[in-house]
């Protein structure tokens, strides 16, 4: 492999939720089992805080997007890395998308290769914007900015840069709120039944 370029890491924002989070929900509920539950509780409070956690800053410490001289590389916690060489890349198209009216937009990039493939996508939501434009500029293709956009400004434009949950977000809601649903029901009426 090359030697590498550029690399960018997950925001330094996830960090303090990943460890201030089980802190915070330790102080407050390792003395109240120990109290009272008579100090039986506290490991089972401790784990069930900390193990999320644990996999959340194992996630921040190997997830990185490296760019090469001839690939950009993409590593998270489980799995082999995704390889994505730069000889496909045509267009790195930056979009701040607006999912709902009035919410605040989310930055993206998405490298996109012949007749607009999406070859890879990489969200505000993990990588600082200026990150992401940093490594927009470095991968050496044609750059389209498309500044704030609304969900059916960006899939008239570019139909396969969106996943369909996003493209639906109210069929996606939908389906979130009738599995919530069907589990509360089934979690009501089987113990009734046994």
């Amino acid at each position: 492999m090359a030697e590498a370029e550029f690399t960018i890491r997950p925001r330094g924002r996830h960090w303090w939720p990943a460890v201030g989070f089980p802190v915070l929900v330790s102080a407050v509920l390792v003395p109240w089992a120990a109290h009272d539950h008579g100090g039986g509780a506290a490991p089972v409070v401790l784990g069930a805080v900390w193990a999320p956690s644990a996999v959340l800053l194992a996630c921040l410490a190997r997830s990185r997007v490296t760019l090469t001289a001839d690939a950009i590389v993409v590593r998270r916690l489980l799995g082999r890395a995704r390889r994505v060489p730069r000889s496909e890349l045509r267009v790195a198209v930056t979009v701040a998308v607006r999912y709902l009216p009035g919410a605040a937009p989310v930055f993206d990039l998405a490298f996109l290769g012949a007749r607009g493939k999406r070859l890879l996508r990489l969200r505000q939501v993990s990588y600082a914007a200026g990150d992401l434009r940093e490594l927009a500029r470095r991968s050496g293709v044609r750059p389209v900015r498309l500044g704030v956009r609304d969900i059916p400004e960006v899939v008239a434009r570019y139909p396969g840069l969106l996943s369909l949950p996003e493209r639906r977000p109210g069929v996606s809601a939908a389906v979130v709120l009738a599995a919530t649903v069907a589990v509360v029901v089934l979690a009501v009426v089987l113990p009734a039944g046994l």
